[in-house]
């Protein structure tokens, strides 16, 4: 699904592609259209919606925020109904208007034991419908209409994770945006008039310059100096920065204002600011009111921050982009809150009012019929030639049956035949069982005669050895299967030392027990001369090459 945020200014015209699906969001495509003087916004709004290579097939603007108010409620009680009828009684006590003359909608941002906690945006239905019928002049037909506030909330929410509020500046060119931010939802939001016109007209009366000359100089040339940094400027630039500082200082107070609000509402400090729009990338803004409020300025990377892709914007492209990027992603739900949209209702988008008639569509219900008798024939031919197949797969799969298990009775071929899982476990029972059978019947590839085959080949002949003892395997006093215990007469120490080298060849981790003196074998013949003999026995764990393998 593509989705388009459209943020109207009065400088320019911003639109975000956002391409969603599945609960998966990515950015496609940005667009800026210059606003001309004397030419409509919305003109150039519906002209550049013309340009898209594809049309969108959703549409989403926002509500001025001067003509809208938001609370935050919560309301004891989970249910629904209660939830609206709670909200409705709320409205009415506290606005100063007639339940019939506004026009709300809310969300649900958490619901804790027993209760329901909203954001609830108001406006008067005069100006929704003026709104709507404003855009529909120049066909612009919005899926929906939110408000600024819940479009920063859902982009906050996407990027940032912070316990402290959180305030964004977003300047424009005739005026700011204050939005505060907490714990995923909308604190606070004013619109103030103060912009960048506001420096470029303080730039004119000083130089005594055309407007279209300030702004360019701004554009250009345009900085202000923080006060530690005044000493290193030459006089020239101290008066120019002078200029646009003293024009700075109401922003500066609304700040302010909207931070001691935020600390009244949340009992918190605010902990960042981050600053969009064309006018925060003059050089040293950031700066300036750093040091004068004290918290840290940060600028906002609107679109950089939600690529998924990984690419990375301008810091112009981040900066003005951050509303339509934000109008983008409210209707992306990326998160399970229900966005908020004015268009509902009997503000509802709604589709051309031309009737019916039978005759225009008599054609096509006459082409759909026929399709949908060749479809049923075709579905019936199917079933009977499948049907068919399966009899005779029926057919082959009994006599497989009964040549596996031989004697089997009719009911016994039924009841495997009707049940799978039965007739596995009794192939897989037989299939065990001869496998068994072959353990036994077959040859044992670990033979101790194997062993001892290999044993005998890899003594040298030069080596004189007597072996008395042979244990591979378990045994009624060894119940390990991987032990060998060879025991050996010799009659020269030495010889117990060449031997373990042999035998290390074939048994891993050997181990030599004590040299034993042992008698002389009872018939062994020594030529009449005394000779002394030693026992050996040594112990380890076969490898597979010793049986031959």
């Amino acid at each position: 699904m593509r989705i388009v945020g459209i943020d109207i200014g009065s400088h320019s015209i911003k639109a975000v592609e956002i391409e969603s699906a599945f609960g998966r969001y990515e950015i496609h495509e940005y667009h800026e259209q210059k606003t001309v003087p004397n030419e409509n916004p919305l003109h150039l709004t519906r002209k550049l919606l013309e340009s898209l290579k594809r049309k969108p097939d959703k549409l989403c603007i926002y509500l001025p925020t001067h003509l809208i108010t938001a609370r935050n409620l919560t309301i004891p009680t989970r249910d629904k109904k209660a939830v609206l009828a709670a909200i409705r009684f709320e409205l009415e006590d506290e606005l100063p208007f007639e339940s019939d003359d506004i026009a709300f909608d809310y969300s649900i941002l958490s619901q804790p034991k027993g209760s329901t906690h909203t954001h609830v945006a108001i406006t008067l239905k005069k100006h929704l419908s003026d709104f709507i019928e404003t855009l529909k002049s120049d066909a612009i037909d919005p899926d929906q209409i939110t408000t600024e506030a819940w479009s920063y909330r859902t982009h906050f929410n996407r990027v940032l994770q912070t316990d402290k509020p959180i305030l964004l500046v977003n300047m424009g060119k005739s005026k700011t945006t204050l939005y505060i931010h907490h714990q995923g939802e909308p604190i606070l939001i004013r619109e103030v008039l103060w912009g960048g016109q506001n420096l470029t007209t303080a730039i004119s009366e000083k130089y005594n310059i055309p407007l279209d000359q300030a702004e360019q100089a701004k554009l250009d040339h345009g900085f202000v100096i923080p006060s530690s940094q005044v000493q290193e400027a030459t006089p020239e630039q101290a008066v120019f920065s002078e200029t646009l500082y003293h024009a700075i200082q109401p922003l500066i107070w609304e700040i302010r204002q909207s931070i001691l609000t935020s600390k009244k509402i949340t009992q918190m400090n605010i902990g960042s600011i981050y600053v969009s729009g064309g006018t925060s990338l003059l050089p040293g803004l950031s700066r300036v009111i750093e040091e004068n409020i004290r918290i840290s300025v940060k600028p906002v990377r609107a679109l950089t921050s939600v690529s998924n892709s990984g690419v990375t914007y301008s810091e112009h492209t981040d900066a003005s982009f951050m509303l339509a990027t934000a109008l983008g992603l409210s209707m992306a739900k990326i998160d399970k809150s229900t966005p908020i949209n004015f268009r509902k209702g009997e503000f509802g988008k709604r589709g051309g009012g031309r009737s019916i008639q039978i005759k225009n569509i008599k054609k096509p219900l006459i082409g759909t019929a026929v399709v949908t008798t060749c479809m049923l024939i075709s579905l019936f031919t199917q079933t009977w030639v499948y049907q068919s197949k399966l009899k005779d797969v029926d057919v082959q799969l009994e006599r497989s049956v009964k040549n596996f298990f031989g004697q089997l009775s009719p009911s016994a071929a039924r009841t495997y035949l009707t049940s799978p899982s039965t007739l596995r476990t009794a192939i897989n029972k037989d299939l065990n069982k001869q496998r068994e059978l072959a353990k036994l019947l077959g040859p044992n590839k670990y033979s101790p005669l194997n062993f001892l085959k290999t044993i005998s080949t890899q003594i040298p002949p030069g080596l004189s050895v007597d072996m008395i003892g042979f244990q591979v395997g378990a045994s009624a006093t060894n119940t390990d299967e991987n032990k060998a215990s060879l025991t050996f007469l010799i009659s020269d120490q030495k010889v117990a030392d060449q031997l373990n080298s042999v035998l290390t060849r074939t048994i891993e981790k050997i181990q030599q027990e004590p040299t034993l003196e042992a008698k002389t074998p009872t018939g062994m013949k020594t030529d009449g001369a005394p000779k002394r003999f030693w026992k050996v026995t040594f112990t380890g764990s076969p490898t597979e090459e010793s049986y031959g393998n």
